[in-house]
């Protein structure tokens, strides 16, 4: 992307029926189904996708029929990374990290596989939302890594998970520090 960080514009987007609240770069738009059915020709899509116009930006949001909780976060992370590896060897970038705050983790790696034109760069990213796995993936051309990544620690630090407050029983965002 041509643009630099002070140029670039940042819009707050409700995801996963409001369970999270996160910032965006502007391009990354919602798409038509029918575009999205070209990026994803698969039954079941992710939940969420958004997208620049050219298909090659791409942040998706899954959330899972698949119970984890908080201390299994790790070993679910180390696990799709080992099957991502043995997929696509010596593809892993960057091992398992992590994001944290007072109510929970959220772990990521990065990996790239080749394409006709280009590589891509792929990052995996997994939390416990309402004790299920939620899973995102974003991905880009793997030569734009140095900013896209700078971009994808943004949108990381912006994650604010949805919770109900006792008191009022109304609801409060509590976000992800990187």
């Amino acid at each position: 992307m041509e643009e630099n960080k002070e140029e670039m514009k940042w819009q707050e987007r409700s995801c996963l029926k409001g369970l999270i609240c996160l910032k965006l770069p502007e391009y990354l738009e919602k798409q038509t189904e029918e575009k999205e059915s070209k990026i994803f020709p698969y039954l079941q899509k992710p939940q969420e996708i958004f997208m620049d116009e050219e298909g090659e930006r791409i942040i998706t949001f899954n959330l899972l029929d698949k119970q984890l909780e908080e201390n299994q976060i790790h070993a679910a992370a180390g696990e799709m990374q080992r099957i991502i590896n043995h997929i696509y060897p010596e593809s892993i970038r960057i091992h398992t990290r992590y994001a944290i705050n007072t109510t929970g983790v959220l772990e990521w790696f990065a990996f790239v596989t080749g394409g006709l034109t280009e590589d891509h760069y792929h990052i995996m990213f997994l939390m416990s939302l309402s004790r299920q796995m939620m899973l995102g993936s974003y991905h880009f051309p793997a030569g734009q890594e140095k900013e896209e990544r700078v971009n994808f620690q943004r949108i990381i630090q912006s994650i604010q998970i949805m919770e109900a407050q006792q008191e009022d029983m109304g609801k409060k965002y509590v976000g992800y520090k990187i």
